[in-house]
């Protein structure tokens, strides 16, 4: 396994020679607000509550600018992102 966070530099580097002919190339791409939206609620566990602790997050950063990143995490509960 090769882990590189320079995809163009790994591009030159194995261009022109056979080492990793082979090998599959994965490159992440930038997050946007509704993969956010669709995605985050779906980590919290599940109550009779059917909002989550990422709702009042989400709703927040939906009437900033666009563009503008998550600031804050849910502070409740043990598991999840912070």
């Amino acid at each position: 396994m090769v882990l590189t966070s320079r995809s163009d530099e790994y591009a030159a580097a194995v261009q022109g020679n056979d080492l990793l002919t082979n090998a599959a190339g994965i490159e992440l791409a930038d997050l946007g607000l509704p993969d956010l939206v669709d995605y985050l609620p779906r980590t919290t566990r599940r109550t009779a509550d059917p909002d989550t602790p990422w709702e009042p997050v989400l709703a927040a950063n939906c009437r900033g600018p666009p563009g503008q990143h998550l600031q804050h995490g849910p502070r409740s509960g043990a598991a999840g992102p912070r």
